[in-house]
């Protein structure tokens, strides 16, 4: 969805991070890239960012280079002194004279940063935005969790998986990929035995060099679905490579805060497979899902396997 920003009010700016994100941010310190006349990308962090996580605005930065950006809204959400703080962070990192609006949204109320106008209520479902998102079919979570709860779930492993990963080994590695091609594509969402014999393909190297050269913004979408069961039953062996696929089917099917769910979670796995690092190297490069194809990074990961 494109939001453009002619004539655009304050809550429909405020409505811009929830439509992005896919989530109504808390405890959130949010960075909105303006390019000419509208939206070019939006980055979120906690609140608390300039403690834990200084280097994240590295990333912010790179993304600003690749598209031209030069102007920023940044707005607080949480308890009003800490969101302040957060925001003048924020704007120090930055660059005062790159920030065009400051907000800090706590408990419905909407402050201008370093302005004494009184507060303003906030009424997102009220915005003109809000209303094309409904329209569009953009589907925005309460929060954060519910946004991330399909790549986070776990089930366990089924009793029986030996069996299933003793079947798999002992087919040839055409079988395999035939195998595969089934399951990446299979319509609404695999079973639970079909995502299970998904995440053991992945083990096998002509299987991932696969899945990676099908990748697309047009095929994310079906292979999410086919991911997140694959990701709710793997072994802990595979893990780390349904998780590194399932951040590349986020990334490219408009899942911002799904995608960063599986990151922070192989960077707790602490995985060193080449499939996790070029999933890591995707996200620090804040690249947009449309450079994927011909990124010579795609293209060496599928020839490597």
């Amino acid at each position: 969805m494109t939001i453009t920003l002619s004539g655009a009010t304050r809550d429909d700016i405020l409505a811009i991070p929830a439509v992005m994100l896919g989530f109504h941010p808390h405890d959130s310190c949010v960075a909105l890239a303006m390019g000419t006349g509208r939206v070019e990308f939006c980055a979120r962090l906690d609140l608390d960012w300039y403690i834990h996580a200084r280097s994240a605005i590295q990333r912010v930065a790179s993304a600003a280079r690749r598209v031209q950006v030069h102007e920023f809204v940044v707005i607080g959400y949480g308890p009003r002194k800490l969101a302040e703080r957060s925001v003048a962070e924020m704007v120090a990192a930055l660059g005062h004279l790159r920030v065009t609006t400051a907000l800090v949204v706590d408990g419905g109320w909407c402050w201008w940063q370093g302005s004494d106008a009184p507060p303003a209520k906030v009424a997102y479902e009220h915005s003109v935005l809000a209303a094309k998102a409904v329209y569009c079919g953009v589907a925005v979570q309460e929060n954060r969790e519910a946004a991330t709860f399909m790549v986070t779930r776990h089930h366990g492993v089924p009793a029986d998986f030996e069996r299933s990963r003793a079947a798999i080994a002992a087919l040839d590695p055409e079988a395999r990929l035939g195998l595969l091609r089934e399951l990446a594509e299979h319509e609404g969402q695999c079973s639970v035995r079909q995502g299970l014999e998904l995440a053991l393909l992945l083990l096998h190297e002509e299987c991932l060099a696969e899945i990676i050269a099908r990748l697309s913004v047009a095929t994310a979408e079906r292979l999410w679905n086919n991911l997140t069961v694959a990701r709710a039953v793997a072994p802990p062996d595979a893990e780390p490579v349904v998780l590194a696929m399932l951040a590349l089917a986020s990334w490219l099917s408009g899942r911002p805060a799904a995608h960063t769910s599986c990151i922070e979670q192989l960077e707790h796995c602490g995985s060193r497979h080449p499939a996790a690092m070029l999933a890591r190297r995707v996200y620090a490069s804040a690249l947009p899902p449309n450079c994927w194809h011909g990124w010579p990074g795609a293209d060496e990961a599928a020839s490597d396997g």
